[in-house]
Formats: structure tokens, C-alpha cells, sequence
């Protein structure tokens, strides 16, 4: 009996120990920069968007022109503003345009997704 209570008491202790040091191990990147910008895509009324980002927030609002309007405000992250600077130029759209449908998806390396943040707000007709 004693042994069983030995092995409960030691498995919370460290578990509590991971989850207290776990967060120093991921926080390394003390510098960010911000990068805003707007683009305008022609679209049917009747046309399909997509949208596709893969680290951040989507919001959809109704426009009143015949195109999307397309918001996007890039953050990276990284040890000094220069390098964060940088790194904003790594992260690019795919653009794909038709008369009745617009696509756009923003990618960056699967090893360096967790330094960057693309939050996109569309205005559609």
C-alpha cells in the first residue's frame, strides 16, 4: 500500500513541475512587427470566396462595391525587431481569380508557423 501511494503523490509533482516550465521553453521571440495591408479583388455578386490562413482570425462583412475587399494584418515574431521585420516578407498570398470566384490562402513553413499571426477581414458584395 505504502508503495501505490508513493508512485500517486510522485506523478502530480511532476506533472505540475512540465507545466510550470513548459511555458519558458516556447517563449523565445521578445520582438514583433506588424505589417497592415489592403487588397481589392473583382467579384460577382453572386460570386464564392475563400479564404484560408493558418494561424489567425477570419471575419466576413458585407461590402458595398462589386469586389472584395480584402484587409490583412500580418504579425511575426522573432529574438529582435529587425529579424521580425524580416520575416514579415516570407508570408505571401496564393491569389487565384475567376469571374465568379476568388481564392486566397496564405502558407509559411510548417517549422516557423508558430512565430506568425495573418488575421484577414473581408468586405464581399
Amino acid at each position: 500500500m505504502k508503495t501505490l501511494r508513493n508512485r500517486v503523490c510522485w506523478v502530480p509533482a511532476v506533472l505540475g513541475a512540465l507545466s510550470l516550465t513548459s511555458g519558458c521553453v516556447f517563449d523565445t521571440y521578445s520582438a514583433k512587427a506588424l505589417k497592415q495591408e489592403t487588397s481589392a479583388y473583382p467579384l460577382a455578386p453572386d460570386g464564392r470566396v475563400e479564404l484560408a490562413t493558418f494561424n489567425g482570425r477570419i471575419e466576413v462583412r458585407k461590402g458595398d462595391r462589386p469586389e472584395v475587399q480584402l484587409d490583412r494584418t500580418t504579425t511575426c515574431r522573432a529574438a529582435t525587431e529587425e529579424e521580425a521585420q524580416k520575416g514579415l516578407d516570407l508570408i505571401t498570398p496564393e491569389v487565384e481569380t475567376g469571374e465568379r470566384s476568388l481564392r486566397v490562402k496564405f502558407t509559411a513553413p510548417r517549422s516557423l508557423r508558430h512565430r506568425y499571426q495573418v488575421d484577414l477581414t473581408a468586405r464581399v458584395p
